[in-house]
């Protein structure tokens, strides 16, 4: 929990939250074509009931920004395959042909990733 609040507190203060501030956007956009999906909508509960929440609601947004933040995540596990290359690890066919495929890397590239010729376990 102590990590997470710490990162709370680091978006938080900073003032140039730009790619932040783009996620949100892009899951409130998707979350407002969506909204049956996770909200009961005015009057869906009874006459003159407000707007509320599903139960299933945390789960649901949860799910988006894990869609939007998915190519930055690929984008931080390449750049970690990466170093691990740079330091001379050998990979497998499918790590290099994911990494390879992730970075539109064609054989002959800078920094396209050869496999290694031992495939053994």
């Amino acid at each position: 929990m102590h990590r997470v609040i710490n990162m709370i507190e680091y978006f938080n203060s900073k003032d140039d939250n730009k790619w932040m501030d783009d996620i949100v956007r892009f899951t409130m956009m998707d979350l407002i074509n969506n909204q049956r999906d996770f909200l009961y909508m005015s009057g869906e509960l009874g006459s003159g009931s407000k707007p509320k929440l599903k139960d299933n609601a945390w789960d649901y947004v949860y799910d988006k920004v894990c869609y939007e933040l998915s190519d930055f995540i690929n984008c931080i596990v390449s750049n970690i395959m990466e170093k691990y290359h740079n330091s001379e690890i050998d990979f497998p066919a499918s790590i290099a042909d994911d990494y390879n495929c992730f970075n539109a890397l064609k054989e002959g590239d800078d920094g396209y990733i050869l496999p290694s010729q031992n495939e053994g376990e």
